[in-house]
């Protein structure tokens, strides 16, 4: 079940998968929020000769937070390549390629119709990422972009997402 769940599709979308969760009679009603949840990235820091390491991807939330999340992640992928199993810490995750150095993540409950989890403030996932062979001493910035957010009903929710590149050093 979990190969299966860290299969993805590439047209897969916040749509079809929002569908999952508002499908099933039911669902908590999504109670908008006052102050948007905020998408956290995080770089890393690698030591001279490490090849590989893992950026977090959280959520800050005043209240509930939303119950999917999906975003794009870019980064220059003669540099870096981000890894398709990210480390769910919350809900599940569901990721892959989309193009060269771009990369979907899905990330939240898709499996609980009637009563699905929030994502809660904290981290969420972690993406691995390795680097290519050859790259020397470097910063590598890292983009989430087109982030979407989605409640209980599955309706859309706003999310705010960083406009600063998540930095990766390489040593």
């Amino acid at each position: 079940m979990l190969m299966a769940m860290r299969a993805l599709n590439p047209l897969l979308s916040l749509a079809s998968t929002v569908a999952l969760v508002g499908c099933g009679g039911g669902g908590g009603g999504g109670t908008p929020l006052v102050n948007p949840a905020k998408l956290l990235v995080s770089g890393a820091s690698l030591a001279a000769g490490q090849t590989e390491g893992e950026i977090e991807i959280g959520i800050a939330s005043d209240g509930g937070g939303p119950t999917l999340v999906q975003l794009d992640l870019r980064a220059d992928p003669e540099r870096i390549r981000l890894l398709p199993n990210p480390t769910p810490l919350q809900g599940e995750a569901r990721s892959g390629p989309i193009g060269p150095g771009r990369y979907r993540l899905v990330l939240g409950d898709a499996r609980t119709a009637r009563e699905p989890n929030a994502l809660g403030t904290g981290v969420v996932a972690r993406v691995p990422f390795e680097v290519v062979p050859g790259t020397g001493p470097a910063v590598v910035e890292v983009f989430a972009e087109a982030a979407l957010a989605a409640d209980a009903t599955g309706k859309p929710t706003p999310i705010d997402a960083p406009g600063a590149p998540a930095r990766i050093e390489l040593r």
